[in-house]
């Protein structure tokens, strides 16, 4: 089936990372995160019959995959650490804050630049905001939400800046070294509240953000990024699709 697989707009030597459409064979030699983007569970149809959660993901190794939704796979190194910062040199830069969180003081922060690759257009899916939000109010109606991805790096100790401002719903999804998304009650370092830590591998799977179905609005508590390690991790963004504001 012709463009049934092809390169992501981040793909690179390192990190090689592809959109498999839904029932393509693909073939997964050496350890591999899958991705489910999607509101349905995607079966692998591999040899374990493994099952992929919505927006959620998985490392698979050595093995053949027919993903039943779109899959975004990235091939990743045998070691999780030990990334190299040369081959994000186009990336766009952004400024952060250098501090190791157990000694964190506003006084022993220094600016730092942590990066953005560029961005891939995913597709369109409906599916009721709830599923993916931090609400537990009565399910809203389904919505179609236009789905883009990007990577990001930073080094080791970064804080990738509190801020409580999207025009999308937003999960994560760790690729390489170890971090922390955190959550604070303002915008001060001092009040975090909340922590969800990262390895290789793992999506959160619900977003920090409450979704007003009619405003077609997010709303985020303060929240940051922080890199325990070296780390590269993947933002997948979800783009309401609204009409006169519903």
């Amino acid at each position: 089936m012709p463009n049934s697989i092809r390169n992501t707009t981040f793909d690179m030597l390192s990190l090689h990372s592809s959109i498999v459409e839904p029932n393509t064979k693909y073939r997964l030699d050496g350890q591999y995160m899958v991705l489910n983007p999607t509101p349905e569970p995607m079966l692998l149809n591999n040899n374990y019959h493994s099952i992929i959660a919505p927006f959620s993901s998985m490392i698979i190794v050595n093995d053949e995959i027919t993903p039943t939704t779109l899959a975004l796979t990235m091939q990743l190194p045998r070691s999780f650490l030990g990334i190299d910062f040369k081959e994000f040199r186009d990336w766009t830069p952004y400024d952060g804050l250098f501090a190791n969180i157990e000694t964190l003081s506003t006084n022993n922060m220094e600016k730092i630049t942590f990066l953005r690759s560029p961005q891939d257009t995913i597709g369109v899916y409906t599916f009721a905001p709830s599923t993916l939000t931090n609400d537990v109010s009565p399910v809203f109606h389904n919505k179609q939400f236009l789905i883009k991805a990007n990577l990001w790096a930073a080094k080791q100790y970064t804080h990738c800046g509190i801020h409580d401002q999207h025009a999308f719903v937003e999960i994560h999804t760790q690729v390489l070294g170890f971090g922390r998304m955190q959550k604070f009650k303002d915008h001060t370092y001092s009040s975090l509240c909340e922590q969800i830590m990262m390895a290789p591998g793992y999506t959160t799977s619900k977003s920090f953000c409450s979704f007003n179905s009619n405003n077609c609005q997010c709303k985020y508590p303060p929240h940051q990024f922080y890199a325990d390690t070296d780390s590269v991790w993947l933002a997948l963004e979800y783009y309401p699709i609204c009409s006169e504001g519903k």
